[in-house]
C-alpha cells in the first residue's frame, strides 16, 4: 500500500531505481510477532512501480517465513537464512540483505523502535565484479547515514569527534521533524486508517537525501517553509526541538553501550548536541525519553500536544514514527562503535 506521495519525492524514474526496502512485520506460530529490515538489490535499475512491486513481494515472502515459523526465538539470528530462502524466489533482485530481526517488544537490551536502514545490501564476493555504479534513486526512504569511519579522526579527544558527527545530527534531526509532519498529515489532516499491518510501508514515511551530508534541511526548505506557514513558527520550533531531543536519546543510548566512560560520552553529547542544535534545548529535553518504554511512543505523545490534536491517533502515530527512529538506532549504534574503534582520549572520573 502506498498511501502518499508528498510533493516530488518520486519523480524521476526515468533514472531507474537500483535498490529497495521494506520493514517487515509478522506473526510466528507461537503468536509473537518478529519484525526485520529487507533490503534488496536489483540486477538492473527498475521503474519505480517495478521496484515497488518487487519489494511488496520480497516483503510478503520474509512475512510468510516469519509466520512459517514455530516460535519466534527460531527467527532471530536466522537473517542469513532467511535472505538465502528469499533469493531464489526473486528473479529480478541481485543480493538480499536482512537487518535487525528482532521479538517485537521484548527485546531488554534496546528500545522497541529498531533500526531499519536502507543502505545497498553489501554485496558477496561472487557479487562485486557485477556491482554497478553509484546507486542513483532507492525505492525506500530513509536517509544514508554518515558512514564512514574516516570522519571520526584516530586517536581523537571527544571534542573532535563531536565536530565529526555534527552534519549525522543535524541529518539526524530533519530526518524525525520531517516524519512528524508527514505522519501529521496523513494521520490528522488526511483522516488515514491505520493498523499493524501498515507498519512496513511507513519505512517509505520520509525522503531519501540527495544532498550532502549536514545538508538535508536546505534539501527539504520548500517542504519545512509550508508546514512553518501552515502551523506557526512556534510549533515547528516545538517539534524541531522534540526532534533534535530524540536524536540525542538516541546517541547518548550508543555512546553508552559502547562502553565509553561517561565522562567522555557526556563531553561528546553535550559538545555534539551544542554545534548541531545551538537553538535548541536537545540535551535538557532529553531525560523524557529515558523514561520510557518506547521512544516512538513518547514522540508521537508529544507531537500530538503540540499540534493540539485527537490522540485517538496516538498508536498509528507511533507506528509511524518507529522505522523513522529505528532508522536512527543504525546510525548512531555504527557511529559510537567507530567513535570506540579510533581510539578516542578517554576522560575517566
Amino acid at each position: 500500500m502506498r498511501f502518499w506521495p508528498f510533493g516530488k519525492d518520486n519523480d524521476g524514474d526515468s533514472e531507474g531505481i537500483d535498490f529497495g526496502s521494506r520493514v517487515v512485520t509478522g506473526a510466528a506460530r507461537d503468536g509473537r510477532q518478529a519484525r526485520a529490515k529487507v533490503t534488496a538489490s536489483f540486477k538492473t535499475p527498475l521503474s519505480q512501480e517495478a521496484a515497488d512491486q518487487t519489494m511488496d513481494r520480497c516483503a510478503g515472502l520474509l512475512r510468510d517465513a516469519f509466520e512459517e515459523a514455530a516460535s519466534a526465538d527460531e527467527l532471530v539470528g536466522a537473517e542469513s537464512v532467511l535472505a538465502d530462502r528469499l533469493g531464489p524466489q526473486l528473479g529480478d533482485v541481485r543480493v538480499i540483505d536482512i537487518v535487525a530481526l528482532h521479538i517485537v517488544g521484548e527485546s531488554s537490551e534496546a528500545p522497541p523502535t529498531r533500526r531499519p536502514f536502507s543502505e545497498p545490501p553489501r554485496p558477496t564476493a561472487a557479487d562485486r565484479s557485477h556491482t554497478p555504479p553509484a546507486t542513483r534513486r532507492a525505492s525506500s526512504s530513509q536517509m544514508l547515514a554518515v558512514r564512514d569511519s574516516r570522519l571520526i579522526p584516530e586517536g581523537a579527544t571527544a571534542e573532535a569527534c563531536a565536530v565529526a558527527i555534527v552534519p549525522l545530527l543535524r541529518d539526524a534531526g530533519t530526518r524525525v521533524l520531517v516524519g512528524i509532519l508527514r505522519a501529521y498529515d496523513l494521520l490528522v489532516v488526511r483522516e488515514i486508517k491505520v493498523d499493524k499491518t501498515s507498519a512496513d510501508d511507513f519505512g517509505e514515511l520520509v525522503p531519501v537525501s540527495q544532498a550532502a551530508a549536514g545538508r538535508f534541511a536546505d534539501e527539504r526548505r520548500e517542504e519545512l517553509a509550508r508546514w512553518e506557514d501552515k502551523l506557526g513558527a512556534a510549533k515547528l520550533t516545538q517539534l524541531r526541538n522534540d526532534a533534535s531531543a530524540v536524536v540525542c536519546f538516541f546517541l547518548h543510548v550508543s555512546l553508552e553501550r559502547t562502553g565509553l566512560a561517561t565522562g567522555t560520552a557526556v563531553t561528546l553529547l553535550e559538545a555534539g548536541a551544542q554545534l548541531a542544535f545551538p537553538d535548541e534545548g536537545a540535551v535538557a529535553a532529553m531525560p523524557r525519553y529515558f523514561g520510557s518504554p518506547d521512544p516512538a511512543e513518547a514522540l508521537a505523545s508529544r507531537a500530538l500536544e503540540t499540534f493540539q490534536a485527537n490522540r485517538a491517533v496516538l498508536a498509528g502515530f507511533a507506528l509511524a514514527m518507529t522505522p523513522v527512529l529505528a532508522s536512527l538506532q543504525e546510525d548512531f549504534t555504527f557511529t559510537a562503535t567507530q567513535i570506540k574503534l579510533s581510539g578516542i582520549v578517554e576522560k575517566h572520573a
